[in-house]
């Protein structure tokens, strides 16, 4: 049966409306057309080269993407880069692409949320706070609190199980109990300090560098870097379970790519 593109669109502003990227951010439709019969749909982190394969492949209608295709200004399409090459592949083969990026972050639904609900944390505020244009607070991460307090070592494993990687990084005092958990998924080095002012035992993120593990040592701070990909990986667990009913409904079909890794490796 299926359903039009935009009214496609409709249910997932409902999971995060477009208005609450970030103003560098570029998300909603990038590539297709409004009126697009929808049948099939593919979710992911990332449109790259084997996604597309797999979206031609499989004749998807839609893909549904947390990472912009399309993020800073392009002067060319063509295909001397990948990235035009990707475009013209993808208007060639009427494959549509909607990116859901820091609007689904800051979303009451978001990665932060999910994630937080994994960890069964508490009590949960936002990291960092800020008004939507309807007035409302809203923001990037979540802090809360675990049942009773944990070891580093219990919580790390805890993690390992949930994200499913198998090699995480820290910095900072891990001799400690841990009790209020910081979390922003993706790159959040940037949130460290309000993950420390709000009394966090740790804050969970990742992209970690250098001189920002210096600084939590300095802090006597304790940040755990689970990865940019593995923190945002659940994205596809939130549209999935989001959209599943009304997929149903009008008989949609969802995949989930078997295939996806970090493009980070480790020897």
């Amino acid at each position: 049966m299926g359903v039009l593109c935009k009214d496609l669109i409709v249910q997932l502003e409902r999971i995060a409306p477009e208005y609450l990227a970030e103003d560098w951010d570029n998300v909603g439709l990038q590539v297709g057309r409004l009126d697009k019969d929808i049948d099939k749909i593919l979710v992911t982190l990332d449109v790259t080269k084997e996604i597309i394969v797999m979206a031609i492949r499989e004749k998807v209608d839609i893909i549904i993407a947390h990472h912009p295709l399309i993020f800073k200004g392009i002067k060319k399409v063509t295909t001397e880069d990948y990235l035009g090459s990707n475009i013209q592949q993808l208007i060639k083969s009427d494959i549509s692409v909607y990116a859901m990026h820091t609007n689904i972050d800051i979303s009451k639904h978001g990665l932060a949320t999910k994630l937080a609900e994994k960890l069964d944390l508490k009590h949960l505020m936002i990291l960092k706070e800020d008004k939507d244009e309807q007035g409302v607070v809203q923001g990037i991460g979540r802090v809360g609190e675990l049942p009773k307090p944990i070891s580093f070592e219990t919580l790390v494993d805890n993690l390992k199980s949930i994200l499913k990687c198998d090699i995480i990084r820290y910095a900072g005092n891990k001799d400690i109990n841990i009790r209020k958990v910081a979390i922003c998924p993706g790159s959040g080095m940037d949130y460290m300090k309000q993950a420390h002012s709000k009394d966090a035992d740790v804050y969970i993120t990742g992209d970690l560098k250098h001189h920002q593990a210096l600084e939590v040592q300095e802090m006597d701070f304790l940040v755990i870097d689970a990865s940019h990909y593995y923190t945002e990986k659940i994205f596809e667990e939130i549209i999935h379970e989001s959209i599943e009913g009304y997929a149903h409904q009008h008989r949609i079909e969802i995949l989930v790519p078997y295939f996806e890794e970090s493009p980070i490796k480790y020897l």
